[in-house]
C-alpha cells in the first residue's frame, strides 16, 4: 500500500512538471499575442544579439499565459510550448516573465520575475521559461535548446 501512495504521489508530481522544448519542436507564437512593442526587437541587424525564447510545455501552468517583457515594456504572451525571437541592441537590457491571464495589456507587475542581460552584438541568447511548483516562474538561459 505504502508502494502505491509513493507511485501515485510521484506520478502526480512528474505530471506537473514541465519539460524543456527544443527550438525545433517549439511552435510560433500566434500574432494575436504579439504586442506592437515587440516590433522594435523583431529585426537583424549588425549591432544586434538574437534572444530565443521557448517556454517549457508541460500540464502545470497549463492554463495561464506568460507575459515577456523587455526593459520593463510588455511584448508577448506565450503559450506552452511555444518559442520568440528577438534581436537585442548590444548593451544591458532587462528581461522579464510574468503569469498572467490576458485580460488586458496592461497588468498588475508585482510578480513580475526578471534578470539583466548583458548583450554583446552577434551573440546568440537562448532562455527557457520553465515552471516551478515551489518557486513559480522561472526564466534561465539554457543550452537545451
Amino acid at each position: 500500500m505504502k508502494v502505491l501512495i509513493v507511485l501515485i504521489l510521484t506520478g502526480i508530481l512528474l505530471g506537473c512538471s514541465t519539460s524543456p522544448v527544443s527550438r525545433e519542436e517549439a511552435e510560433n507564437i500566434s500574432d494575436d499575442r504579439i504586442y506592437a512593442s515587440f516590433y522594435k526587437y523583431s529585426l537583424p541587424g549588425a549591432n544586434k544579439a538574437k534572444v530565443i525564447v521557448v517556454r517549457d510545455a508541460g500540464f502545470l501552468g497549463g492554463g495561464i499565459s506568460v507575459g515577456f517583457y523587455v526593459n520593463g515594456e510588455l511584448i508577448s504572451h506565450l503559450e506552452r510550448g511555444e518559442y520568440l525571437e528577438l534581436y537585442l541592441d548590444e548593451g544591458e537590457t532587462i528581461l522579464g516573465v510574468l503569469p498572467e491571464v490576458i485580460i488586458s495589456s496592461n497588468p498588475d507587475t508585482s510578480d513580475l520575475v526578471e534578470q539583466v542581460l548583458k548583450v554583446k552584438s552577434g551573440n546568440n541568447y537562448p532562455f527557457r521559461i520553465s515552471i516551478n511548483s515551489g518557486n513559480g516562474l522561472i526564466l534561465q538561459r539554457t543550452s537545451q535548446l
